[in-house]
């Protein structure tokens, strides 16, 4: 409607100043009315644009990107008008207050003096149309509510049958990208992330975002169920009374042995069923699994319950199970510079300005990142299956914001930071969430599979790369996996990674989130399951001296090394940096492992040996709008450790 009254509006602006008597007056005053023609012949196409948004674009089409590109062009044209159209405004009413029709200085008709006081309220009624139909765009633009709730959720607290019954759906219905985590190694890392303490920038919480709304009719019916299978019902369903007729149960089955089929004859029925090879079987099996419901991948209840109250609590933790849509860690950064990845000149004076080492600190930021640090890579876990996954990662984003906006101001994240592979279709759910994509560094990932059973000598053969241990192996080097994390252990990896972390800071590249210590390593040790070597520390010495480190992260099917670090004099002697990559490749062709993940920094040497760019794309919010355009420049640096 209020595209139809603006259409009017400016064809009434450009009759009314298209009169003959117009050009009577001086040539500086014709070209006012001339312009208020141009103004009207905006508010007409402006008019249009409006029209063709309400009439062509539905509600449900207001994610579209076609439909985002073509409302935000129209916001910026409809602020264009307005300028304009204010322009417009304050003109006509000087020429009101100014020009007088009468004056001996001119010859005009008494209507002229009706054109000049219509300019005015004319201009008026254009500029509140604009603002309306501003709002009413803005609105048709707004992220929609995700419908989800969430919370936080203590993985320590699940019992073994409930953290595997996490782990089965992650198992199930996270595989959306090749060598994607495999739910016990993601819970086990979830957990030692959260269980990192006393470190002063760094806190890891994990969230479950679900379904608010239970499904009263499933919870009925499985109480129902439960009730009767676990709670006596009947005097016969009481062992005791039961074991009564053990007896007379055993002497009616001896009797019913005289009619049972003869072996001849059970034996020639066998022969006669049709035999299914395995493939077919495997096929039906697969075919089965495929439209297999949620609530039949978890069994229920997860232990036998002895009493009611059992029962209520295997209850409640099905019905939370079962509404949970994902898993997140969200791993905050208490204080991270923005200006702190912008380097020369003009990052020294945003730095001094805005950053650390300001007065007031504007740039300085609490950082939520939907990933773990290390290594850096996102940490989203669905737990259920849906038809739509691309609007099930926008509404888990939104929910995330949803949800930071409840906080109190002391635990609220400012930025919040969603790392995703770009082909991940969790990429395409960044803008409908109401985040902005920004573009990351890319990971270098080398794909074994085609190398299953090989030795690392023969994938370095096959790929044409030349063998780099033979001056390590001539000086007896030690190549030691260990898992036991002792703070020996720890410390060493942490002043081995301050050498490689100082050069790099040095030589202006991207700063840490937050800088590790051997208590946060030691926490990442842990285990629950210490036979799984989850996590293990790989050290190359020579001498007895420890020349390089790094920490080996296994996540279902890749493993990922990070926080490496190397001693300065002697990892060149030795090329201690290339060793680790073959001896990280190694370990993984010989645990049957597909992926290695070696991480953003030093692509030249990582491209060598077999590894392939693979971009990637983070998803970042800011509660305040003003820095949006802060974070677009300082995101693009962001490096991991």
């Amino acid at each position: 409607m209020s595209g139809v009254i603006q259409f009017i509006i400016g064809t009434l602006i450009i009759v009314l100043n298209y009169q003959s008597s117009l050009y009577k007056l001086y040539p500086t005053k014709r070209a006012r009315f001339s312009f208020f023609q141009h103004v009207g012949s905006l508010e007409v196409a402006v008019s249009i644009l409006s029209i063709g948004l309400s009439s062509v674009f539905s509600e449900g089409e207001r994610l579209n990107k076609t439909v985002t590109r073509f409302v935000s062009f129209y916001l910026v044209f409809s602020t264009i008008c307005m300028i304009i159209a204010l322009i417009f405004f304050g003109m006509a009413l000087r020429i009101v207050a100014v020009i007088d029709p009468s004056g001996p200085d001119t010859d005009l008709s008494a209507d002229v003096t009706d054109i000049f006081q219509s300019n005015p309220p004319l201009a008026a009624v254009a500029l509140c149309l604009h603002i309306l139909t501003m709002v009413a765009a803005g609105k048709l633009q707004k992220t929609p509510p995700s419908y989800l709730a969430v919370e936080e959720i203590d993985l320590n607290s699940l019992t073994t049958k409930q953290f595997e019954a996490y782990a089965n759906l992650i198992d199930t219905y996270n595989k959306h990208y090749p060598g994607a985590p495999r739910g016990r190694e993601a819970l086990s890392l979830m957990m030692a992330y959260s269980n990192v303490a006393d470190h002063d920038n760094l806190s890891c919480v994990v969230l479950r975002v679900y379904q608010p709304k239970a499904d009263e009719k499933r919870e009925n019916r499985i109480r129902q169920w439960a009730f009767e299978k676990y709670i006596p019902q009947s005097y016969d369903e009481i062992r005791a009374w039961k074991n009564l007729d053990r007896g007379l149960d055993l002497s009616r089955q001896e009797s019913e042995i005289d009619y049972q089929t003869p072996p001849e004859q059970e034996q020639q029925q066998q022969q006669q069923r049709p035999q299914i090879s395995k493939n077919k079987l495997k096929r039906m099996q697969k075919k089965k699994n495929k439209g297999k419901k949620k609530e039949d991948c978890i069994d229920f209840p997860l232990e036998t319950p002895k009493s009611a109250e059992e029962i209520q609590r295997e209850i409640e933790f099905n019905t939370k199970l079962m509404s949970t849509e994902a898993l997140v860690l969200l791993t905050r950064i208490e204080s991270y510079d923005l200006t702190g990845t912008l380097t020369g000149k003009f990052g020294s004076i945003m730095q001094s300005m805005f950053g650390a080492n300001s007065r007031f600190k504007l740039l300085c930021v609490r950082l939520g990142v939907l990933g773990f640090h290390w290594p850096f890579r996102q940490a989203t876990f669905y737990c259920g299956k849906s038809r739509r996954p691309v609007a099930r990662s926008a509404a888990v984003l939104r929910a995330v914001t949803e949800w930071n906006k409840t906080l109190p101001s002391s635990e609220r994240c400012t930025v919040h930071l969603d790392p995703k592979y770009e082909e991940d279709f969790a990429e395409l759910a960044i803008k409908p969430s109401g985040w902005n994509g920004v573009r990351l560094p890319p990971s270098h990932i080398i794909d074994l599979r085609p190398y299953k059973n090989k030795t690392v000598y023969e994938y370095l053969k096959a790929i044409k790369y030349r063998n780099q241990d033979s001056a390590f192996k001539r000086a007896n080097g030690q190549v030691i996996e260990s898992d036991t994390f002792t703070k020996e252990e720890c410390s060493e990896i942490i002043n081995l990674w301050w050498k490689i972390a100082e050069k790099r800071t040095g030589e202006g590249h991207t700063a840490v989130l937050a800088d590790p210590t051997p208590d946060v390593i030691e926490t990442l040790g842990k285990d629950e399951n210490r036979r799984s070597h989850y996590r293990t520390l790989l050290f190359l010495k020579v001498d007895g001296k420890t020349i390089a480190s790094c920490v080996l992260f296994r996540l279902g099917d890749t493993i990922t090394s990070d926080l490496q670090g190397l001693d300065q004099d002697l990892s060149k002697t030795y090329k201690a940096y290339f060793v680790m990559m073959q001896e990280t490749i190694k370990i993984a062709l010989k645990e049957g492992i597909s992926f290695v993940d070696f991480g953003p920094t030093t692509s030249e040497a990582k491209i060598h040996i077999g590894a392939k760019s693979t971009p990637l794309k983070g998803g970042m919010h800011a509660t305040s709008k003003p820095l949006n355009f802060a974070i677009k420049i300082a995101a693009k640096n962001v490096k991991s450790g």
